[in-house]
């Protein structure tokens, strides 16, 4: 019996190009919290994943490698999709930066470098942020967004490369420390103006006082009569 192999499915990312794979067999470990699912691209049956929290079908993306990682497929779109766990938590993790205040600082999880961010130091006179290896040397903490699989729900999330370890993060630090951060400055522009207007006044009043004291004095009329 003849068996007519299938044209593969090519799709293009970017500039790269990448096979859809078509059997479940061939695709890498995912977590429990996705079920099996056959899933329709251009008419061609492949063998997939469904999320039903995150509400993702999931299918295999090979590399011109041989690379094979999952990509969230949604109408003809594909979004790459990175799933870890944790201990007991499996998290998506998201490309999403953080605000004011913070700098991308990689970590490397499973072999997979991970894109992260780390909180650097605070230039109040310039309201800026500057990283140097001081900033980062020793620190072991990274913060980056992520979706919970079991519960669906978006958090930030802390990660200690240390003791290999996530928890949810706080995210009403972030913003405390970015409402201190503008304060500190809103506070040093007002000190610094209120010197400037010092400086100018005790300024013009040296200059009046000098200026009293080297004008000459008016002889009155009495003492041109006298002479």
């Amino acid at each position: 019996v003849n068996v007519l192999e299938l044209e593969p499915i090519k799709v293009k990312i970017g500039k790269e190009e990448y096979t859809v794979i078509r059997k479940r067999k061939d695709l890498p470990k995912i977590s429990e919290y996705n079920t099996e699912k056959e899933i329709i691209i251009d008419d061609d049956k492949v063998e997939g994943y469904f999320n039903e929290k995150l509400n993702y079908s999931l299918v295999g993306l090979k590399d011109s490698k041989g690379n094979i990682e999952y990509y969230i497929y949604n109408n003809g779109k594909y979004t790459k999709y990175l799933e870890y766990t944790f201990g007991s938590t499996t998290l998506q993790i998201l490309d999403k930066s953080l605000s004011k205040g913070f700098k991308e600082a990689n970590f490397v999880y499973d072999d997979d470098k991970i894109t992260a961010y780390q909180e650097v130091k605070m230039d109040i006179l310039k309201n800026t942020y500057a990283l140097d290896d001081n900033d980062i040397i020793g620190n072991q903490f990274y913060l980056f967004y992520a979706k919970n699989l079991e519960t669906g729900k978006e958090n930030i999330y802390q990660y200690d490369a240390s003791e290999k370890t996530v928890q949810r993060y706080n995210a009403e630090i972030i913003n405390m420390y970015k409402k201190n951060s503008d304060t500190y400055y809103m506070y040093l522009l007002i000190s610094l103006g209120i010197i400037v207007v010092l400086l100018v006044i005790f300024t013009v009043l040296l200059i009046t006082t000098k200026k009293k004291e080297r004008k000459p004095k008016r002889k009155l009329k009495r003492d041109f009569d006298e002479e």
